[in-house]
Order: structure tokens, then C-alpha cells, then sequence
């Protein structure tokens, strides 16, 4: 089986269902199979073949759903790249991967046109919102003869290199083949409650690896139905307006667009009813705010762990965890990630390899036929991180008598202060109990003294006031004194990624000025 393959299937079976709703377009299931059709036939008459590697450089759009059907019934390996990379970044990956073909959008073209300096595998760029120009989308597809050649596509062929996001080094491609993405896939559809009536409201970048190995690829698995958001900027009453009119049933967020869901002010003012699970993860969230979000909009909410190289769900917290641990007096369970599922083998362990004991803290890893076998041009790369069939995430947990796993942090995140580790997560939590606090980040800063000093930034809620009087009592009535901030600083907004998470690398940038090794 191979995704390219279902697609033909849900054409055959389901030809009139709404595939894809992007602004006014639409396209049904027959559509989607007859473009991705005639885009792979075009394709192989401009010499790619299996194997080739297709790159992207999009806003979210409904023709980037052909594209990866394309590719996925030709063999073809689709790179996502991320739109907000220098253009530095864009020509590694362009490099690395050794493209051959790319489609962009009309407002990177000069982004594009710098970064393919030097790249010579790239033989072709392709626009996909610039009518019927020489080298738009649509010229591709009306030069098509139609039926593509045939292609045999295997489970372990590639589908997706997905780079990570590089924020300490060059960023790093993982190769996921349809047997990674179907498997993961499957437990996307039984932990999320995925069927063939879901609609699926996209909002996160299609250029992310949270998006296509949980939204695009299970969704396509399933049969269901595609609204996409454009997802420069995320904006909350567009996102309410999505839900009551096309009766949208899931969606995947990451914490920070919750929290801007919870303040806004039209919350409440639109008919969610239709909604069956709100998915998040890609970041921890807030358990006070977790436990504000299912007060307003119910007991829907499940949670992913995984990382880009593991598919998006190696761990879950179910909605059925969540529901429990208010309904049975064990709200603890909120703030781990869940429980491993059925395909995935999770370990934590100590710096020996070896299993740690209930409660004791050591560095998450997994196996399974969901996670990468490496790094794409990178064997020094994935030799450290794939070691003996497993791979290390680099993540600290803890796990409880009853299964769950608790995230302590990242290694990279634990703060050093006078020689004793402090997790930010856990002063994050702390922190996040003043109900005026939208959002948090702890860090550690320079320190002549300790080395590292533990500083809170704190952005405050709309029409709410908060003190650094405040946040130090909260933290002296429950940390220790090692683990309280030195320093409180508040801003409107925090550095972000494109899928939303805070990046501590660059808040820190601002208190270690041009240091390249931000850790004393």
C-alpha cells in the first residue's frame, strides 16, 4: 500500500466528495485524482522520474494537496520548506536534497530566485497562484498528456523529507517513507477518532512536518475533507468562522493559538458544535490553561507527542485521558503527554542506555515503523541520533506507575544554576498559574555569579494585570528557592516559529548579545 494508491481508491469510491475547500475553490476526490494525474504526467515529460525530489515553497493551498498525490503516486520524494528561512536556509535544503523541481508562491519568487544560486539539480521552478504564465502550475498542467507512466511504488520508498527546524546547527532532513506515514497515519485515525466524515481545518503550515505526517497524510488515509487557511497569520475569529460554516470536526494546534482562542473576545459568539476533537502538541501546554480550554469548549482535546523524525504520535493523551482525569479526581494526568501507542516502542532511559525507575528522570527514546531510518545526506547525523535501532530525542521525562510520560524538559532547556539543574517547564507551570498570564518562557541567563540565573519573560492577557510582586509569590509558595526567577521581564510578543512555538534561542539572543554559546 502506498498513499498515491489511496487516493485512486477514494476517487473510485467516492469521486463526488469534497476533497479540498480552499477560499472559494473546491475539488472532489475525482479531481484531486485527475490533477495529481496529469501534474505527475507533466512531470515525467520534464525528465523527473522516482526517486527525483520535488521541493515546495508555499503558502497553505489546495494545490499543494495535488502535488504531494503526485509525487506520492510517482515515487517522488516532496521537500517542504519552510517560507520563513533565510535564504541561506533555503539554499542548503535545496542543496541538500539535491531538488530537482520546486513550486512556489508568486510572493517568494525573489526569495526563490536568490536561493537557486548554486543549486544545479534545480532544472525547474513552477508557480502555483500566477494564472496561466509560462511557468505557473496551471501551464504545467494543461501541457499534460494526462495518464501518467506507471510507477511501482514500495512501502519503504520515500514520500517526505522533513527538515527540522535548525536552530543550533544546519537543518537536518528526515526521510519519511508511506510505510512511516501510513502507520502513523493509522494512529492518528484511532487516537484522534478519525472516519471518512471528518472535515479538517488546516492551519498550520503545510511546510511543517506536524502538519503533513498528522493533518495532510492521515486525513488523505481516511477519505475526509480538507479547509485550509492560509497560515501566515493565524487569526482566531477566521478560524471561528471556519468551524460554523463548514462544520469542521478536527483540527491541530499548537498551545500558543489556543491561548489566543481562549482571550479573544468573540469566544462563544460562534456554534462549535461540530467540533469532536481539538488535537495539540508540538510544545507543552499549560495544565491551567488546558483545564480553561475544556471548560469552554468541552472535553475534546488530545494531545500528540512525537517529534518530525518519529511521525507526529509516538505518546497520546487522549480525549478519554483528559475527560478521566477531571472525572476520577486525578487532574496530574493532564500534565503528562500520555501514553505510548499500540506501533511505538517508547523507553526512558539513564546516560548508560538503561531503563530508569518509576519517577526517576532520563531521556525519552523510541522505536517503531514510524520513525525515520535517517537523515537524508546526513550519516554522521543520524549515526548520533539512531543508535541501536532507537532514537534519542534528546527530550526528559519521567513515567508514572500507571504508563504515562511526563516531559521534564529538554535537555537543552534544563538550566544550570550554582551546579543544580532547574527545569523551565516546571517554573513555566508555576508561572502560568496566575490566571493573567497568557504566555511564558523561562530561560537562563548570564550570571557572574551562578553561572546562569533563572529568568522569567511573561507576556499579560488582554484587559488583565500582572506584577512582578505577583509572580514571586507564586513562586516562593511553591518552588524551592534554587528553581525561582531572578528576574521577571514582560513583552506584548514572544520570537515564534511557524508553527507557533516560542524560540528561546532567539529570547535569549537578547540577554547573551553575540554570545554563539548561550550557556555558561
Amino acid at each position: 500500500m502506498n498513499i498515491g494508491e489511496l487516493v485512486r481508491r477514494h476517487a473510485r469510491w467516492t469521486p463526488q466528495k469534497i476533497a479540498t475547500i480552499f477560499g472559494t475553490e473546491r475539488a472532489t476526490y475525482a479531481q484531486l485524482n485527475s490533477d495529481s494525474d496529469r501534474l505527475l504526467s507533466a512531470l515525467q515529460a520534464q525528465g523527473l522520474s522516482k526517486g527525483d525530489r520535488v521541493a515546495t515553497l508555499t503558502d497553505n493551498c489546495g494545490r499543494y494537496i495535488a502535488i504531494v498525490a503526485a509525487c506520492a503516486k510517482g515515487g517522488m520524494i516532496v521537500v517542504p520548506i519552510n517560507p520563513r528561512l533565510t535564504v541561506g536556509e533555503i539554499r542548503f535544503i535545496l542543496q541538500n536534497s539535491g531538488s530537482v523541481a520546486l513550486f512556489g508562491s508568486q510572493s517568494y519568487r525573489d526569495a526563490i530566485s536568490a536561493a537557486r544560486e548554486g543549486c544545479e539539480a534545480l532544472r525547474a521552478v513552477y508557480y502555483i497562484d500566477v494564472g496561466d504564465a509560462t511557468d505557473s502550475f496551471g501551464s504545467l498542467i494543461a501541457k499534460s498528456a494526462g495518464t501518467p507512466r506507471p510507477c511501482e511504488v514500495a512501502p519503504e520508498d520515500g514520500l517526505f523529507i522533513s527538515y527540522t527546524s535548525g536552530t543550533t546547527a544546519s537543518p537536518k532532513g528526515a526521510l519519511m517513507t508511506h510505510r512511516n506515514l501510513l502507520t502513523n497515519a493509522s494512529n492518528v485515525a484511532l487516537y484522534f477518532e478519525l472516519d471518512p466524515s471528518i472535515v479538517a481545518l488546516v492551519v498550520m503550515p503545510q511546510s511543517t512536518g506536524g502538519c503533513n505526517h498528522h493533518i495532510v497524510v492521515p486525513t488523505l488515509y481516511v477519505g475526509g475533507t480538507f479547509v485550509i487557511h492560509d497560515a501566515r497569520h493565524f487569526d482566531p475569529a477566521r478560524f471561528f468562522e471556519a468551524i460554523e460554516l463548514h462544520r469542521v470536526t478536527h483540527v491541530q494546534l499548537v498551545p500558543t493559538m489556543i491561548y489566543r482562542l481562549l482571550d479573544h473576545p468573540d469566544l462563544g459568539k460562534y456554534d462549535m458544535s461540530s467540533m469532536r476533537v481539538i488535537g495539540y502538541g508540538s510544545a507543552p501546554m499549560a495544565v491551567e490553561r488546558l483545564r480553561e480550554a475544556m471548560d469552554r469548549f468541552g472535553p475534546i482535546f488530545a494531545q500528540a507527542y512525537g517529534q518530525t523524525e518519529s511521525g507526529s504520535l509516538s505518546v497520546c493523551l487522549t480525549r478519554r485521558h483528559h475527560a478521566d482525569a477531571l472525572a476520577l479526581d486525578t487532574p496530574e494526568i493532564l500534565g503528562s503527554s500520555g501514553r505510548p501507542v499500540n506501533t511505538v516502542d517508547v523507553r526512558v532511559v539513564d546516560e548508560e542506555g538503561r531503563d530508569v525507575e518509576v519517577g526517576q528522570m532520563g531521556e525519552v527514546i523510541f522505536r517503531g515503523d514510524t520513525v525515520t531510518q535517517g537523515y537524508w545526506n546526513a550519516p554522521e547525523a543520524t549515526a548520533a541520533a539512531i543508535r541501536g535501532g532507537w532514537l534519542h530525542t534528546g527530550d526528559l521525562a519521567k513515567v508514572d506507575e500507571r504508563g504515562f510520560v511526563y516531559h521534564v524538559d529538554r535537555k537543552k532547556d534544563i538550566i544550570i544554576s550554582g551546579g543544580m539543574n532547574i527545569s523551565a517547564r516546571e517554573v513555566e507551570e508555576t508561572i502560568y498559574q496566575h490566571l493573567g498570564v497568557r504566555e511564558c518562557a523561562v530561560i537562563g541567563v548570564p550570571d557572574d555569579h551562578w553561572g546562569e540565573s533563572v529568568k522569567a519573560v511573561v507576556s499579560v492577557r488582554n484587559g488583565q494585570s500582572v506584577t512582578a510582586d505577583e509572580i514571586n509569590a507564586l513562586c516562593t509558595e511553591h518552588l524551592s528557592s534554587y528553581k525561582r526567577p531572578r528576574s521577571i521581564d514582560f513583552v506584548d510578543e514572544f520570537p515564534k516559529s511557524s508553527m507557533g512555538k516560542i524560540l528561546k534561542r532567539e529570547l535569549k539572543k537578547r540577554y547573551w548579545g553575540s554570545q554563539d554559546r548561550m550557556v555558561h
